[in-house]
């Protein structure tokens, strides 16, 4: 929709105007013949041409502005509340891998965003050191048959091999195992993936058991957003359709697609649960933040003014459909659905018709006055 002028409400000369109106019993109201005004005269805010025509001055066009209909898309949508919760297969806890471990030092805390292989805390553990003083052993037993040229019966390569696993199964990676001979006795617990952290489960001094929750950590580059569907909607809806989200202090929607509809009922509140997968640059939509998500229905074409420009009464819907030169003409309209400050026009207009954009409930009276009997 094209919109020219400003819509804000008339000045006060249309107010003294429509008070002329109002004191026409008095034979003061203009009509269709009344001569123009002497020259020098101030100009008019409006005239009543016939029962369903205006004029506008100038100064009353540009107050309430001008739209030009258009084509354009008016999809239709179901909006949906819900929560965002994480992707259950993109968060993983960091357990502790020993037995009777001390917890020496901690470096990130709750919400600290981490990258793969950062370190997060120092285990001091005897199963730790043992394993790490046996692969050493084995390890310095096969450079020394290497160096004699001996390379026995293999023994050792397999001797190896198990304490390496050991060392794997602790939590060191290949990297962290070729330079065991550099590091101390304290076992360094990493991240198993980028993401944040959403729980730091001990502190420095804690003794931890093999099993015990150390770390979750998350990554939050998609989320889930886990809307309710009442049972009258759910015909209307199905995998893979369009959905918007919508939360706080969001400038402008996310998008994703609905990946998952529930095949069950939630007893307690009797609705559906729907879950859209949305990709969330820069963190925007935390865990278990409020949101609305607007499910795409379909997305037609329609013929669109703005909804200000629409007045409905006596049972019927109006525009002003501009003439030209200033006149505007009453005009009864078909219209369909609202959304988002626009009204579809069923019939009644055409692509490019101008309509008055604003004030139209006041230009209404005013013609309804002059239809009244004197």
């Amino acid at each position: 929709m094209k919109r020219r002028g400003s819509p804000s409400r008339p000045t006060a000369i249309l107010a003294l105007s429509l008070l002329g109106v109002l004191l026409a019993g008095a034979g003061l109201r203009a009509s269709p013949t009344e001569p123009a005004p002497e020259t020098g005269a101030a100009e008019p805010a409006f005239r009543v041409l016939d029962p369903s025509t205006l004029w506008l001055g100038p100064a009353e066009l540009a107050e309430a502005g001008t739209a030009t209909a258009v084509e354009g898309r008016f999809p239709r949508t179901l909006a949906v509340q819900g929560t965002i919760t994480v992707v259950e297969n993109r968060v993983e806890v960091v357990p502790c891998r020993v037995n009777a471990g001390r917890v020496d030092q901690v470096f990130k805390v709750t919400g600290d965003t981490v990258h793969a292989g950062d370190p997060l805390a120092l285990i001091y553990s005897p199963d730790y050191v043992a394993a790490r003083e046996e692969y050493l052993q084995i390890t310095r037993g096969q450079r020394a048959t290497r160096d004699g040229l001996d390379r026995g019966d293999g023994a050792l390569d397999g001797l190896a091999e198990d304490a390496r696993r050991r060392l794997e199964n602790m939590g060191l990676r290949r990297a962290d195992i070729a330079g065991l001979a550099r590091a101390g006795n304290h076992l360094v617990v990493r991240a198993p993936r980028s993401g944040v952290l959403l729980s730091v489960n001990t502190m420095a001094g804690n003794l931890q058991n093999l099993g015990d929750t150390l770390f979750t950590v998350a990554d939050l580059a998609r989320v889930w957003f886990v809307g309710d569907l009442y049972l009258q909607d759910l015909p209307k809806v199905h995998v893979g359709q369009a959905v918007s989200i919508w939360a706080e202090d969001l400038a402008r929607p996310l998008h994703g697609t609905l990946s998952f509809i529930s095949p069950v009922v939630d007893p307690t509140v009797h609705t559906v649960k729907a879950r859209v997968l949305v990709a969330n640059p820069d963190f925007v939509l935390k865990p278990d933040m409020y949101a609305r998500g607007e499910i795409l229905l379909a997305d037609p074409r329609a013929l669109l003014v703005p909804a200000d420009a629409v007045l409905r009464t006596r049972g019927k819907a109006f525009c002003f459909l501009a003439l030209g030169g200033g006149r505007f003409r009453e005009k009864v309209v078909r219209t369909g659905r609202e959304s988002a400050g626009a009204v579809a026009i069923r019939a009644g207009l055409n692509a490019g018709d101008e309509v008055l954009a604003s004030e139209v409930a006041t230009f209404d009276q005013v013609l309804d006055r002059s239809r009244s009997p004197e």
